[in-house]
């Protein structure tokens, strides 16, 4: 208003006492105030932020608003002085003034100023901090890295944003990390912070996936998975070199295989004086894996097994760094044969005794054969034949024949198998006397 006094060629001073009674009559000494201070502000960048200045009693005066650090003016009134798109001014019609910011950026953060354009000036300021969610800086990070067992790498990781984001590293699969010290000593830690991890004297259990986690309390947090390869010769374990089975059975034959890169696994037979024959999955035979984790697995060799079959397998396994197997000997094991499995021309019958069944010798002096009961469960029993303190292919068991009645009134009777079934094999035959010829001894 001064500045307009001197354009009329008045003195200041003679201005004010000419204009005072119009002024006092007018209440122009009214002088504005703000009600509220303006609130501080963080947002995220990309979101929207708003600066609210409430005045009273603004009378002629006007609202500008100001990037107070650099003295700019945005805006005066309802008029944006700003070239800026992203920046507008609001009013309500009656006391509130507002400065829109939409899409914040991080070179937005600053100091604003509301100022009323009174003499002397009065204004109040409010701040705006414009933070940013972590980043990962992908040309600046490392990649999927493959070494071998034995070696060292590191891994780096490198993001932006604000407040500028710590970096942490873990594990995927949530087991410790190794760090091995160049005393020899090792730690096993959860995680690492810092944009690189250093990992030395690298075994098969560090390969997997690292994550590479950057935070800095701005939602929300941003992480890149790293894959690390340590690749090494393959290695063939088997639990059990040697397995037994029966013919008509199913037998299953493992081997735990650990290699990297991947390998291919396979079953063979060793064929005398002739090469491996590979086992094709299919018919009798059904080849599986189990996967335990990126360089181990368990190999299955499922086999219904008859005579031909037996003999010594491989468990092979190779890639790109070399070969190695293991072998399995399935051999034969002799079962219990049901009677529907044994083929007898005859049977013979004698009477439960515990006493020698008498029969004509004709060397009078010794015995060449004796019998001795044997009970080989709770509900048979068995006579064993013995020929010079040997046991010979004959097998007694136990026969139920109620319509037989030696001695009791429910009797039971001491059956031999016929040669065919072989020696030390016993079988229980439980059977009806109108299915079966019997040739019935009985010594009296």
């Amino acid at each position: 208003m001064s500045t307009v006094f001197l354009l009329l060629g008045w003195s200041t001073s003679s201005a004010w006492i000419a204009i005072l009674p119009f002024i006092i009559a007018r209440g122009v000494c009214d002088t504005p105030e703000f009600i509220y201070p303006i609130d501080n502000i963080t947002v995220a960048a990309g979101r929207d932020a708003h600066f609210t200045c409430v005045v009273n009693k603004l009378q002629g005066h006007k609202v500008a608003w100001l990037r107070s650090d650099s003295k700019a003016i945005l805006a005066i009134h309802n008029h944006m002085v700003t070239n800026n798109p992203r920046m507008s001014v609001g009013h309500n019609g009656h006391n509130t003034w507002r400065l829109h910011i939409s899409n914040v950026q991080r070179n937005d953060s600053g100091h604003y100023m509301c100022q009323i354009n009174t003499e002397p000036m009065v204004s109040q300021i409010g701040m705006l901090e414009v933070v940013e969610a972590p980043d990962i800086l992908y040309n600046e990070t490392s990649n999927d890295t493959i070494t071998m067992e034995s070696a060292s790498v590191r891994l780096n990781c490198e993001a932006r944003g604000y407040p500028e984001p710590t970096i942490t590293w873990k594990r995927e699969d949530k087991e410790n990390i190794i760090l091995r010290d160049g005393a020899g000593g090792i730690h096993k830690v959860s995680s690492v912070e810092g944009s690189e991890l250093s990992l030395t004297r690298l075994t098969r259990g560090d390969a997997g996936a690292y994550l590479c986690i950057a935070s800095n309390g701005v939602p929300s947090p941003v992480s890149k998975r790293i894959m690390l390869h340590v690749h090494f010769h393959p290695s063939v374990d088997v639990s059990h070199q040697l397995v037994s089975a029966a013919v008509g059975t199913q037998v299953i034959l493992e081997c735990k295989v650990q290699a990297s890169p991947k390998p291919v696994n396979y079953w063979s037979k060793q064929v005398p004086r002739g090469e491996d024959v590979n086992i094709p999955t299919g018919g009798r035979y059904t080849i599986s894996e189990k996967v335990i984790n990126s360089y181990s697995m368990v190999m299955y060799l499922t086999i219904d097994v008859r005579k031909k079959d037996f003999g010594t397998y491989a468990c092979k396994s190779r890639n790109s760094l070399g070969e190695a197997k293991a072998v399995v000997q399935l051999q034969e094991s002799k079962i219990e044969l049901s009677p529907t499995e044994a083929e007898y021309s005859e049977i013979e019958v004698f009477p439960h005794t515990t006493h020698r069944p008498k029969k004509k010798r004709r060397n009078k002096g010794k015995r060449p054969y004796r019998f001795e009961q044997y009970d080989y469960d709770e509900d048979n029993t068995a006579l064993i034949s013995y020929k010079n303190h040997e046991i010979v292919d004959v097998v007694f068991t136990t026969l139920d024949l109620p319509t037989m009645k030696p001695s009791k009134e429910t009797a039971r009777y001491d059956v031999p198998w016929n040669e065919k079934i072989g020696s030390g094999q016993r079988s229980t035959f439980h059977a009806h006397f109108f299915n079966i010829v019997l040739i019935i001894l009985i010594n009296l």
